[in-house]
């Protein structure tokens, strides 16, 4: 049986406690609805693709919509 000294147990509380902290943060983001009045709309298409696209994803699997 090995003896820890406090600040060891010390430390490990404390990362204890932050890994709580943590998880209770991300789960209480994940509870929050999300806004139904949030919506891009426009009343024509776009004429110029290079300055009015709309781009969408990211990398290679990135796009624009006109």
């Amino acid at each position: 049986m090995k003896i820890r000294c406090k600040e060891t147990q010390s430390l490990i509380n404390k990362r204890i406690g932050f890994a709580l902290i943590l998880l209770i943060c991300l789960n209480l983001q994940g509870l929050s609805q999300p806004d139904e009045h949030l919506m891009l709309w426009y009343d024509k298409p776009a004429s110029d693709w290079m300055t009015e696209a709309l781009p969408i994803g990211n990398g290679y699997m990135g796009d624009n919509v006109f």
